[in-house]
């Protein structure tokens, strides 16, 4: 009776703990990014990878959360001032303002993403120097080498640097491969290919160094999820 008694004393201490946890605003994708974020008409999110992912490791954690739409850069500018302190879907070697690697702590993986170089068949490229091309990039983002690129133009997202690359504005683009894919089937694109990978990582969850105690917890619901996998 003493054993069960003091089980329902810590699941009721427990259970109010987690009442009084705060609701965590987690910095995330605003816009439409299929198949990794899916809006629905109503701009309200309606799954895709990136969400997925997210949304099931901070449940498993018992996390309460609300993910709140943010332009890439003011997401990153936000988190770095501690305004928001926790977002997805991240990657240390993205993350590399001073700013930012004063602050922030990553969770183990959560999934894998491929960013490849496309480019249009009808436009020529410069194989021998891959660098000395016309390069369109996500505004906001970092890429490796990127300081190596000859010319570049900043867009919004990744729909833009495909249709920039389509009407020949470009020469290049690195864009993730499920979204090129994804976009790559319909005929309006049929001068643009895969030309090779550009890189292959990780992504994570990013915390505050203040919610170190969260990152425990983010790190163990991910064992538990792919232990069941």
């Amino acid at each position: 009776m003493i054993k069960i008694a003091l089980l329902i004393i810590l699941f009721i201490f427990n259970n109010t703990l987690y009442s009084r946890e705060p609701i965590y605003d987690v910095a995330f994708y605003s816009y439409h990014k299929p198949p990794l974020v899916i809006l629905d008409k109503d701009g309200k999110y309606n799954g895709g990878y990136y969400y997925d992912i997210a949304t099931k490791v901070l449940n498993e954690a018992e996390i309460k959360f609300k993910l709140l739409p943010l332009p890439k850069n003011r997401a990153r500018i936000v988190f770095a001032n501690g305004e928001v302190k926790i977002s997805c879907c991240d990657n240390p070697q993205w993350r590399q303002r001073p700013e930012e690697i004063k602050v922030q702590l990553f969770s183990k993986p959560i999934g894998k993403v491929s960013d490849v170089y496309v480019i249009n068949k009808k436009i020529p490229l410069n194989e021998k120097n891959i660098y000395n091309n016309h390069y369109a990039l996500i505004r906001g983002y970092t890429y490796k080498s990127s300081e190596k690129f000859k010319k570049v133009s900043r867009l919004a997202n990744e729909k833009d640097l495909l249709d920039f690359l389509n009407i020949g504005r470009a020469n290049i683009i690195i864009i993730n491969k499920r979204i090129a894919n994804h976009f790559m089937r319909y005929s309006k694109y049929k001068n643009l290919k895969v030309y090779k990978t550009f890189s292959e990582d990780s992504i994570h969850i990013r915390v505050n160094k203040s919610l170190k105690h969260l990152l425990t917890r983010i790190n163990k619901a991910i064992d538990k999820i792919y232990q069941k996998e």
